[in-house]
């Protein structure tokens, strides 16, 4: 149905669809190859369409194409300054990455200044804050990105955050709340999976 309708709805809904449909954890490598093959060609058709670059960057991030997915944030970015999710997800990339957290901070910044304090933007800056060693400007971040809006991985998050200072009932506690609501390796993203396991083993009997 999605691949009927890319000749009939605008290229940007239809790309917005199937990345969608990628996301759900069914899609198979043939289904990410037709997607990204279309969306490549829509993008070549129209270079100046920030959504459609946007979707493709979201296609190679799934695809675990870190550094291509970067470039094609950059350039969202660069398309349409005020593009609150490709700020989102390039600082989320960029810290999980361990590449440049200074950075990370000023998107996510820039993305909170234009649509105000969204839990999952939150969230995002809760990670950076973490990762530059802001240990109660994440907690306060994520505590509230968690009261908005509760999910696994804001949980995880949060017990990561009190580990880090030295917390661990606090953390045992996020961790299962997290796990009550569906906490998995699977619910995070892929370059959070190690950090996953080790926390899971050592709060998964406490």
């Amino acid at each position: 149905l999605c691949v009927q309708a890319w000749g009939v709805v605008a290229p940007e809904q239809a790309a917005l669809t199937c990345v969608d449909l990628l996301r759900s954890g069914r899609a198979s490598q043939d289904d990410f190859a037709r997607v990204r093959e279309r969306v490549e060609s829509s993008v070549a058709d129209n270079p100046e369409s920030a959504e459609l670059v946007f979707q493709l960057a979201n296609i190679r991030h799934l695809q675990g194409d870190y550094a291509a997915a970067e470039e094609l944030y950059r350039r969202t970015i660069e398309l349409a300054p005020a593009s609150v999710l490709a700020y989102n997800e390039l600082a989320m990339l960029l810290v999980l990455l361990d590449k440049n957290q200074d950075e990370a901070l000023e998107l996510i910044d820039r993305a909170i200044e234009r649509a105000g304090p969204l839990a999952f933007l939150l969230d995002t800056r809760g990670v950076v804050y973490l990762s530059l060693g802001r240990d109660e400007e994440a907690r306060r971040d994520l505590e509230d990105a968690i009261a908005d809006a509760p999910t696994p991985a804001k949980y995880f998050h949060l017990a990561q955050v009190h580990l880090a200072m030295s917390d661990r009932p606090a953390a045992s506690t996020a961790y299962r709340q997290g796990i009550a609501v569906g906490l998995h390796a699977d619910a995070l993203h892929p370059l959070e999976h190690s950090q996953f396991e080790q926390i899971h083993a050592g709060l998964g009997q406490f």
